[in-house]
């Protein structure tokens, strides 16, 4: 008696398995050759967009990271000698001249940036009357010093619409001293 209740009930749980009922037959599913290959193709295309999607974030991220540090100290930089030094144009360009220690600055910044190259970036420096907001040259004291970063490469991965970096950067500090 066990035993045929034990095969009844072991039926019952090989046919709801199957999706079918006590006394009807499975329906059996039909594969065909290749539908695997295609299966694969189709999960790892989705898979590789969301790896190449994560790897233009992280890049995208690290870049304006290290573009808004490079701008902090360049101001920095820049009030501490009391305004312009003459950097402006390509980064590494200008920290070539030996009186341009902004450039210098923002040269070691992007130069030390995991994803940051100094000679995809163009700085600008500019000196400004408080009061009037004209542009000043020379800076005088307690001016206000503008330091612009500008940076544009290509992304380690292009997909869909990321394929360049883009970064803006600008920050403003009061020159410390007279720059006469």
């Amino acid at each position: 008696m066990w035993k045929r209740c034990h095969n009844l009930l072991a039926a019952l749980l090989r046919a709801e398995r199957r999706g079918g009922h006590r006394g009807e037959t499975a329906a059996v599913s039909i594969r065909r050759p290749g539908q695997s290959l295609v299966e694969f193709a189709l999960g790892l295309g989705v898979l590789l967009l969301i790896i190449l999607g994560g790897i233009d974030a992280v890049q995208i991220l690290m870049t304006q990271y290290t573009v808004n540090q490079a701008v902090r100290a360049s101001a920095h930089q820049a009030a501490l000698i009391g305004g312009p030094d003459g950097s402006s144009g390509n980064v590494a360009t200008s920290a070539q001249a030996p009186e341009n220690s902004i450039a210098k600055t923002a040269q070691l910044v992007l130069d030390s940036g995991m994803t940051t190259n100094a000679e995809k970036a163009t700085i600008t420096v500019t000196c400004t009357n408080p009061q009037t907001g004209a542009v000043r040259n020379p800076c005088r004291r307690y001016d206000a010093v503008e330091v612009r970063i500008q940076y544009l490469d290509e992304v380690w991965a292009p997909i869909a619409m990321f394929d360049k970096v883009r970064a803006d950067m600008r920050t403003t500090r009061a020159a410390e001293k007279d720059q006469q």
